[in-house]
C-alpha cells in the first residue's frame, strides 16, 4: 500500500502538475481513452437509441438515463464516467504515487470503449 503523502509535498507535486516526459503520455493515453468511449460508444449507442427501437440497452443504468432524460442522460452518464476515471488517474498520479492507479483508469475506459463501440457496429450492420 502506498502512503499518502503529507499535504505540503501534494500541493508542491500539484505546483509542478506532471514531468514533461508524462505529460504527453497523460494527454495521449485520455485521447484514446475518449476517443473509444466517450466518442465512439457514445455516437454508435445514440445511433442504436434513436434508428433501432428493436435494440434495447443492455445496461440498466443507461437505460433507465436514456428512458428519463434521453441524449441528454446518455450523455451525462459518459462525463461522470469520465470525470471519475480521470480524477482517479489524476489522483494516482500526482497524490498517491502509484503507477496502477495512473494507468488504469484511462486503459480500462479505452478497453471498454474499443469492445463496446465494436459491440454497438455489430449492432448496427
Amino acid at each position: 500500500m502506498t502512503a499518502v503523502r503529507p499535504l505540503g509535498a501534494v500541493r508542491a507535486r500539484l505546483a509542478g502538475s506532471l514531468p514533461a516526459r508524462r505529460r504527453g503520455e497523460f494527454l495521449a493515453l485520455w485521447a484514446v481513452a475518449v476517443a473509444t468511449y466517450g466518442v465512439g460508444d457514445l455516437v454508435t449507442t445514440l445511433r442504436i437509441v434513436t434508428t433501432q427501437p428493436m435494440v434495447v440497452e443492455g445496461n440498466p443504468l443507461v437505460a433507465a438515463a436514456v428512458a428519463t432524460y434521453g441524449v441528454p442522460g446518455l450523455v451525462g452518464l459518459k462525463l461522470a464516467g469520465v470525470a471519475v476515471c480521470l480524477l482517479v488517474s489524476c489522483y494516482g498520479a500526482l497524490v498517491w504515487d502509484d503507477l496502477f492507479a495512473y494507468y488504469a483508469p484511462p486503459v480500462g475506459l479505452a478497453l471498454v470503449g474499443a469492445v463496446l463501440t465494436a459491440n454497438n457496429l455489430w449492432l448496427l450492420g
